[in-house]
């Protein structure tokens, strides 16, 4: 399968998901529905890491409809999404952040897995 998920630590804190070569929307959702699955047996927030250096975004566009349908069915402790990502994808995820106002509170753009996982430590801190 040319996504696929493991947890980020062994506290089960932290979700890595990645995305290999092409891949599809049929692909995306079936991956969305282990992933989700898996947080929502967690006690506690869950946070997650979309590594797509090592890939683009599938034919057939849409990104803003598949995006909505995803943060509207994420479990009750899904905690913020950080995307590793090329400018492309990145452009599109500011796009997709400007227009919606949940993705802004809780989607972040990141260049590395060390960024990405500063980013999650920021969104943990209390405010």
């Amino acid at each position: 399968m040319p996504i696929r998920h493991e947890w980020g630590n062994p506290e089960h804190t932290i979700m890595h998901i990645i995305y290999f070569g092409e891949w599809t929307w049929d692909d995306y959702y079936a991956s969305v529905a282990q992933v989700f699955a898996d947080i929502a047996t967690e006690p506690h927030r869950v946070d997650v890491i979309a590594d797509l250096r090592s890939s683009g975004l599938p034919k057939g566009g849409r990104v803003m409809a598949h995006g909505n349908a995803t943060l509207r069915t994420r479990p009750s402790n899904y905690g913020v999404l950080v995307v590793i990502t090329n400018p492309l994808i990145k452009a599109t995820l500011d796009m997709f952040r400007l227009l919606n106002s949940d993705a802004r509170k809780m989607m972040f753009p990141a260049r590395s897995m060390e960024d990405a996982r500063e980013i999650v430590e920021r969104a943990r801190q209390p405010r």
